[in-house]
C-alpha cells in the first residue's frame, strides 16, 4: 500500500482501495439511494433524506476502517451534486492523500 494512513489489522481485505482509482456511485435500489465503490469494493453510500429534514437532503455513510467521531459521520449535504463532489474529494484525501478539484 502506498499511503501511511492505511495501516493496521482493520485494513485487511481492503487492498482494492490501496491505490488511487475511480470512485463510482451506483444507484442500486432507486434514485434515492446510491452505493459508492472503488475497484468493486463498497466504501459507503449516499441516500436521500425526507424533505422536512433540516440537516440536509442527502446523507453520506462510510464503511472505511478507523472512522470515528473525529470524522463526523454520517455527513449531511443539501445538494446531491455537491455531496458527490465533497465525497470524492474526501475519499481521495483520506485514502491517498491526494487533492482533487
Amino acid at each position: 500500500m502506498t499511503t501511511t494512513n492505511m495501516r493496521g489489522p482493520a485494513w485487511y481485505g481492503w487492498e482494492a482501495v490501496a491505490e488511487p482509482a475511480e470512485i463510482i456511485f451506483v444507484g442500486t435500489m432507486n434514485e434515492y439511494y446510491q452505493d459508492i465503490f472503488i475497484n468493486s469494493k463498497r466504501v459507503g453510500w449516499l441516500e436521500r433524506r425526507p424533505p422536512y429534514c433540516d440537516r440536509g437532503h442527502w446523507k453520506f455513510g462510510c464503511e472505511l476502517p478507523y472512522i470515528d467521531g473525529h470524522d463526523s459521520f454520517p455527513r449531511y449535504y443539501m445538494d446531491n451534486t455537491r455531496a458527490k463532489s465533497e465525497i470524492i474529494s474526501w475519499l481521495n484525501w483520506r485514502l491517498w492523500k491526494r487533492q482533487v478539484s
